[in-house]
């Protein structure tokens, strides 16, 4: 049998060699886009091959337990997290704290009431993610094409 012998040293190696990787927050991809399985541009079928039967609908909004889907000309055009049951691609959900909204992704603007994170930062670019604030928290995610000009 093999004994180690506990030295803070070795405890310090162990614990800083089993922390995952520090993400850092990059820009929007094509991947952000999407919450559920169900990405921006999709059509009324792909949503309701991915999510069944809405609660409630109209003609252009659907609701599902923490999530509604929001449609333009035929598309989904904006998937809103409502709840902590959802999450975005990157894991942030609403309850989390706006400090977390910040880690996750590089944001265009950020104040009080919102953390904005734009697709292209560079030019103008309907999407986005965004981080609607109450206090410190996070109370409502908005995933889609939803700057307007």
């Amino acid at each position: 049998m093999i004994r180690v012998r506990w030295t803070p040293l070795l405890a310090l190696l162990l614990v800083i060699s089993c922390r995952s990787p520090a993400r850092e927050a990059g820009p929007l991809t094509m991947a952000d886009l999407s919450v559920a399985g169900i990405s921006i541009d999709e059509d009324s079928g792909s949503v309701l091959r991915a999510l069944g039967t809405p609660i409630s609908r109209d003609s252009t909004i659907w609701r599902y337990a923490d999530l509604q889907v929001v449609f333009g000309k035929g598309k989904v055009t904006i998937l809103s997290i409502l709840g902590p049951t959802r999450q975005t691609q990157r894991g942030l959900r609403v309850g989390d704290g706006a400090d977390k909204a910040r880690q996750l992704y590089l944001a265009c603007y950020t104040d009080s009431v919102l953390v904005q994170v734009c697709f292209n930062r560079d030019d103008f670019d309907a999407r986005a993610v965004i981080a609607q604030l109450h206090g410190e928290r996070v109370k409502r995610i908005d995933v889609g094409r939803i700057i307007e000009p």
